[in-house]
């Protein structure tokens, strides 16, 4: 990353560095790089048809802060999603349709 250095008067650097705290402090400021190390590896998925009604386990590989979680899409127009989970952290991400409905897809989402 390069970073340049930029000459202001003295009221613009008072200025700006209470803008930048009031960013900060209310919790705006947010970095615009992942550090190098966060990535989604692979994915996989275990689905059961348990009466029709779809169960999904999603697991991926890599390393935080990048997550995942299981999702499926029932018959009743809704799509279900299991908890966010870390990348490579161990903890699978499981949902389900309700009692009753049954699944129309599955799968992952990730970021």
């Amino acid at each position: 990353m390069r970073t340049r250095s930029i000459h202001l008067p003295a009221r613009s650097r008072r200025i700006a560095a209470v803008a930048l705290a009031g960013l900060l402090t209310a919790g705006v400021l947010v970095s615009t790089e992942a550090p190098a190390s966060a990535s989604i590896g692979s994915c996989s998925t275990n689905f059961s048809n348990n009466n029709d009604r779809g169960y999904v386990d999603a697991y991926c590989t890599g390393s935080a802060p990048s997550s995942f979680r299981a999702q499926i899409k029932c018959s009743n127009g809704n799509t279900y999603y299991g908890s966010w989970r870390y990348a490579g952290g161990g903890t699978h991400s499981y949902t389900q349709c309700p009692v009753n409905v049954f699944w129309v897809d599955y799968g992952i989402q990730a970021y």
